[in-house]
């Protein structure tokens, strides 16, 4: 897959070959650091033969790896007043000492790392990747430990070599591997924090939440009904056991943007028509549309009730093709959707389907979305009515900036 290095204002900017394949390679390892937390963290009730089999793989390889290059750090080290003299020579141990060892070992769990440093003798992209790690080193440490990677253990029994290490070592906060990683925000200055609406924490939740009691028992708004359509993938226009089960949420993190606030950033490439996701959140009704919030989207569906028929037939000319069944409000209990920032060149748009038993709304990407790139959407023309509200997408195209 072909990528390109993204520009300061999050638009994707032409790149040559080498910039390409390091981009690619990042995009490797976050892949990798998150399957090999995925399987180092499975149940071990819940593990079969096969999952026990990767483990023990991804546990050696990373293993054996971290001893390599902590035998040659050892061996340099050594040879006293040579010793900065021989970091120079010895490119793994500039790693290590322009890094640490903390994010070489988050990233010696990678196979793509694992290999791109292999092959660095004849790898001209290897200056390019050093710098995107150095630049994303904040993002990688916090993507591992918030799926509690175990980057520490492989480098325990090696603590006694080097006062560095040892300091590697010292104690770090611990609940962030319990809490789902979309409940950490990286801000500016670098810090971590939870993000809060109406000083209320957010919370991450998987599928949206129908409260009926709340609504007098009303049923489901948002349960399929036939002349709504057929689901994508069965192409039944009755309830279906389907379900959108996207595998990015572990490839996007939510970043805190100078100017624009809190926003979700893409740690993988996507292509044009994948869906990134569900927009996520409690359901409620469209009759108490007075209490959603600025987060909310409609619900809509299309009404498939004249399929067949030209849309300038006489018998549905002047009806409305689509009408909203619900509100979807995730202020407070929603998923990464509710962070897009608005872009009038926004790369993913608004979708509404039904799947499974539910009409709904996914996120779908309308270009190529490149690792490091924001995610983005559209939020409409009547998002800009209201007075004091002002674009800061920064897009050459912007259309609702504020005007001298």
């Amino acid at each position: 897959m072909k990528t390109r290095a993204a520009s300061p204002s999050g638009e994707s900017a032409p790149a040559s070959i080498p910039d390409e394949n390091a981009n690619q390679i990042m995009a490797c390892i976050y892949w990798d650091i998150n399957c090999a937390a995925r399987f180092m963290n499975l149940p071990h009730a819940s593990k079969t033969e096969q999952d026990t089999a990767i483990t023990e793989t991804i546990i050696n390889n990373q293993k054996s790896f971290v001893d390599l290059v902590v035998y040659e750090y050892v061996k340099v080290s050594n040879t006293g007043p040579n010793f900065s003299a021989t970091i120079e020579d010895v490119w793994i141990l500039r790693f290590i000492r322009d890094h640490g060892w903390k994010i070489f070992s988050i990233c010696a769990y990678s196979e793509a790392f694992q290999r791109a440093c292999k092959d660095r003798d004849g790898m001209v992209e290897w200056q390019l990747l050093d710098k995107l790690i150095d630049d994303n080193a904040r993002s990688i440490e916090l993507f591992a430990r918030c799926r509690s990677l175990d980057w520490s253990g492989p480098l325990v029994q090696h603590g006694r070599w080097s006062s560095q290490l040892r300091q590697t070592l010292s104690p770090e906060i611990k609940h962030l591997g319990k809490d789902h990683p979309h409940h950490t925000v990286k801000t500016l200055e670098g810090h971590l924090r939870r993000p809060r609406f109406n000083h209320l924490l957010q919370v991450h939740v998987n599928q949206h939440i129908y409260k009926a009691d709340e609504y007098d028992g009303a049923p489901h708004p948002i349960l399929r009904k036939p002349n709504w359509g057929a689901c994508p993938f069965c192409s039944s226009t009755d309830i279906c056991e389907c379900r959108v089960t996207p595998t990015s949420d572990d490839a996007l993190e939510i970043i805190q943007y100078s100017l624009k606030g809190l926003g979700i950033r893409a740690l993988s490439n996507f292509k044009k028509g994948e869906w990134l996701g569900e927009f996520i959140g409690c359901i409620v009704p469209i009759e108490r549309v007075d209490e959603t919030t600025i987060y909310d989207l409609e619900q809509i569906v299309w009404d498939k009730s004249f399929k067949g028929l030209p849309w300038d037939d006489p018998q549905i000319k002047g009806k409305n093709k689509m009408r909203t069944v619900a509100y979807v409000a995730p202020a407070i209990q929603g998923n990464w959707t509710r962070f897009m920032n608005h872009s009038c060149n926004a790369n993913v748009k608004f979708t509404a389907t039904v799947v499974g038993k539910y009409a709904t709304t996914v996120i779908e990407a309308v270009r190529d979305i490149l690792i490091f790139d924001e995610v983005t959407i559209d939020y409409g023309p009547n998002y800009w009515t209201v007075e004091g509200r002002t674009c800061r997408c920064g897009a050459a195209d912007c259309i609702h900036r504020e005007r001298p």
